[in-house]
């Protein structure tokens, strides 16, 4: 498919762009778990920035941190539609983006490729 093109933190950024409309919305219901959302999304964003610059060995705690944080975005987004903040239609095409991200990042915890490898690729 198309989207194998894209590596795991534009699929993330993607995903922050379809929700940016819904915060303004959200803010005014809970702001303290919009932001919470906001942090997740950042986290996940930054694990993987670590993950690909940091040592091979240090490579899947990043990882694992980017899959707990994107876990943690995907639960709120469920979250806020039943607290009934937002139509489940609203969030579709976030949750669709964070659960390929999810994939993206369980199949590079399970690949074998080298940094040295990555690195000659990139």
């Amino acid at each position: 498919g198309g989207m194998k093109r894209f590596g795991v933190g534009e699929v993330n950024l993607k995903a922050i762009a379809a929700l940016r409309p819904l915060l303004e919305g959200l803010r005014r219901r809970d702001l303290r778990a919009c932001e919470q959302l906001m942090r997740a999304l950042t986290s996940s964003a930054l694990a993987m920035g670590r993950a690909d610059y940091r040592d091979p060995r240090e490579r899947r705690t990043h990882l694992l941190a980017a899959v707990a944080s994107t876990g943690e975005a995907r639960a709120l987004l469920k979250m806020f539609v039943e607290w009934g903040y937002c139509a489940p239609g609203r969030v579709l095409a976030a949750e669709r983006l964070l659960d390929q991200m999810l994939s993206m990042l369980s199949a590079e915890l399970s690949s074998r490729t080298t940094w040295k490898q990555r690195l000659r690729a990139a």
